[in-house]
């Protein structure tokens, strides 16, 4: 079932000055830092602590939006597994893993996101941190 929190979103005002918080002041290292594709505003930039598998996603807010609590992403070993088990006990997924899709969502009762998926990897790309750094909009 599952295996970890891979990571908690934490919507923030700014990147580069929330990087050079978590980085430059709590001593998290960078782990992931690319554009922001469609699940993110901005960059998909992601900080930890030293020896924990559990990301800090360092979403950009996006303009005009209300706060509704951060998502969490759930890692598991066998995303398909764990969606049917889940299902099996009731719960109700807003997103299916399928069709493209290498996640499936739904909420807990106070309607917090929640993801399941098994792709668990570290990657930085090396021009959106240069990018991002030189304060360029994604």
């Amino acid at each position: 079932m599952f295996i970890n929190v891979d990571h908690v979103v934490i919507f923030v005002s700014d990147q580069k000055v929330a990087l050079d918080f978590y980085v430059g002041k709590l001593g998290f290292e960078l782990r992931h830092c690319s554009t922001g594709g469609f699940l993110y505003w901005g960059y998909h930039l992601a900080v930890g602590l030293k020896g924990s598998r559990t990301k800090l996603q360092l979403a950009l807010r996006p303009p005009g939006a209300a706060f509704h609590g951060s998502p969490i992403m759930l890692a598991c070993e066998d995303l398909r597994k764990t969606h049917e088990e889940l299902l099996a006990r009731g719960v109700e997924f807003r997103n299916h893993p399928g069709s493209g899709l290498e996640y499936g969502s739904f909420l807990d009762p106070d309607r917090n996101e929640l993801y399941l998926s098994d792709n668990n990897r570290n990657w930085i790309d090396e021009k959106a941190l240069q990018r991002l750094m030189q304060g360029i909009p994604d």
